[in-house]
């Protein structure tokens, strides 16, 4: 049996998942649920960074009664206080897929939906142009105005350039999970995943 431990955000519970024989199991709270690995519908992986971390991945197990399980690979811990599990996330992201393989109508998912990817895209592409247009339109000597309006399209520019080249849209296989969507190989620590 290999389990995860998971703590989203400091105002919920720990959450452990356990990938057993024949389903996944949670308990959190107190409270314990079996989803059988046939009542899973899909799996949904994405690149999510954020302003306190740029190496965030999350993992959605979608059920075919509309439930959704979340993993991170980061445990908040405290206010801002975050402990990487890369190493037992990925794992257990991995068995997970083992355990997955061959059964029908499981889809696997990579990325943002192809809507919200070239959405996302466009409106950032729009506040580039816009600020790059104020340069223009608006033209002054070189002053630190217009430094701190490079260094916006620069800033937008490379805090943009993983995010969108990682949540690429794509359905793949899980014999094939895409690198891009999981944490870097790094070394364990101590009880993240425990095999039994």
């Amino acid at each position: 049996m290999t389990e995860y431990l998971n703590r989203r955000t400091l105002f919920e519970k720990e959450q452990r998942f356990a990938l057993t024989g024949d389903a996944l199991a949670l308990e959190s709270g107190g409270r314990n649920t079996s989803i059988p690995y046939e009542a899973i519908a899909g799996v949904a992986l994405r690149f999510m960074p954020n302003r306190y971390d740029e190496n965030v991945y999350r993992c959605a197990i979608e059920t075919k009664d509309g439930r959704e399980f979340l993993l991170f690979n980061k445990y908040v811990e405290g206010f801002r206080r975050f402990r990487d599990q890369s190493a037992a996330y990925r794992a257990f992201v991995l068995e997970l897929h083992d355990r997955l393989k061959g059964r029908p109508g499981v889809v696997f998912r990579g990325g943002l939906s192809p809507a919200s990817y070239w959405a996302s895209l466009a409106a950032l592409a729009g506040v580039g142009l816009l600020v790059a247009g104020s340069v223009i339109v608006f033209p002054v000597d070189f002053s630190l105005t217009i430094l701190l309006r490079l260094v916006f399209i620069a800033y937008l520019l490379w805090t943009g350039r993983n995010y969108y080249r990682f949540n690429r849209p794509a359905a793949y296989s899980p014999e094939d999970v895409p690198a891009r969507l999981l944490p870097r190989k790094s070394e364990p620590a101590a009880a993240e995943v425990k095999q039994a």
